[in-house]
């Protein structure tokens, strides 16, 4: 199996900075990725943050490479690439930075146009941007927490401070148990009826309500709540 690699500069086997930086605006031959987003993501009760970076090309791409707006040098550079002579590629990358302090993030991360090249399998460049901002919805607030709720009939709510909620995603998982589920939602939604026979009486479970507004970015809430014997 090829090896993916992760790095946060452009390895030198495959390009250098200078080079790529030198090279960044779209060519006539170039291909364009079929899907390309990068979004911010914030857990409300951990007060931590990441940046999700997601891509999809045509054919197989044998290395990507993501530079910062200042488009220069001293631009954050995030490169994905495969190993190997015989790879048939990746055919989609999706990148997740570490989770530090939300201010870490907001500060390495800046608000802009985000250039995303690379190359494919066959040898064609391929060229795409995308714009990111860290705007995000008011985080959840949800009564379920610390409730004690009848597993045979147990309804999750959550209210929303303001309307910028595009979607939801609801999560509940009990990890000694190794069960979970997740659903999604319309923005609109504020209360959600578990399915009968997921839950089992007398257990603790942790839930997770994200709100994901119009430019992907997700807000998450997280807290807990048991079933009744």
């Amino acid at each position: 199996m090829n090896k993916l690699i992760f790095a946060t500069a452009c390895a030198a086997s495959l390009c250098s900075v200078s080079t790529l930086a030198q090279n960044i605006n779209p060519g006539r031959n170039d291909q364009s990725f079929e899907e390309l987003e990068m979004i911010f993501e914030i857990n409300n009760d951990d007060q931590d943050a990441e940046v999700v970076i997601y891509g999809k090309g045509e054919e197989g791409l044998r290395w990507v490479r993501v530079i910062g707006p200042k488009g220069n040098r001293s631009s954050k550079i995030v490169g994905f690439g495969t190993s190997g002579s015989e790879t048939i590629g990746m055919a989609q990358f999706l990148f997740e930075s570490a989770e530090p302090s939300i201010d870490e993030v907001v500060a390495r991360y800046p608000d802009g146009t985000y250039t995303v090249v690379g190359r494919t399998i066959s040898g064609m460049r391929i060229f795409g941007t995308v714009e990111f901002n860290k705007e995000l919805a008011a985080a959840p607030v949800i009564d379920t927490c610390d409730q004690m709720v009848d597993p045979v009939s147990a309804v999750i709510s959550w209210t929303a401070a303001d309307d910028d909620v595009e979607s939801i995603i609801l999560e509940v998982e009990n990890d000694d148990l190794e069960v979970g589920l997740e659903m999604s939602f319309s923005g609109d939604t504020t209360e959600m009826d578990l399915p009968m026979g997921f839950l089992t009486p007398g257990t603790e479970y942790d839930l997770g309500i994200a709100f994901v507004n119009e430019q992907g970015n997700v807000i998450v809430s997280e807290c807990s709540f048991e079933t009744s014997d």
